[in-house]
């Protein structure tokens, strides 16, 4: 029997909490937990000036409505990797990603099984605020040929 999310939250707070350094990397896999959405506003709320280099949110299921909640916040300013593989945003959020404007310092990439398909590797492939990766992880995500070409000649 694993630790509810209350007691898994609790432990995430009381760590950031005695933090007095700048927090460079914060690596959540929720794999098993409901973090979601509400984890994502939950962990922007209580820690609103949280800039790391590295983010990663790991099956922690995030829509695209999560998603935007996290690149309106201040979290992107800093970001070289950011990791949410194992989540829900389909094409709508890497429509998001490919239209933030915030994420010129991002080198990495991870949205392994997002239901991403052809249409989100299409808007990823366009995205120019997404000129600087040099790792993309698509694993899972059934972009097909077309998806593989448009991000082949991006």
């Amino acid at each position: 029997m694993g630790i509810t999310f209350e007691e898994a939250w609790a432990e995430v707070e009381a760590a950031l909490a005695e933090s007095t350094a700048p927090i460079d990397t914060l690596d959540i896999d929720a794999f098993g937990s409901p973090f979601g959405d509400a984890g994502v506003r939950r962990l922007l709320e209580r820690q609103p000036r949280l800039a790391p280099r590295q983010l990663t949110l790991a099956n922690a299921k995030l829509t695209p409505a999560g998603l935007a909640a996290l690149l309106t916040s201040d979290v992107p300013s800093r970001l070289e990797l950011l990791d949410l593989r194992g989540s829900l945003l389909g094409a709508p959020g890497a429509r998001l990603l490919a239209e933030s404007m915030r994420l010129s310092s991002l080198r990495q990439l991870n949205l392994g099984r997002n239901h991403l398909h052809a249409h989100g590797a299409i808007a990823l492939a366009a995205a120019r605020s997404l000129s600087s990766l040099n790792r993309l992880e698509l694993e899972y995500n059934f972009i097909g040929y077309n998806g593989a070409r448009a991000l082949a000649e991006s």
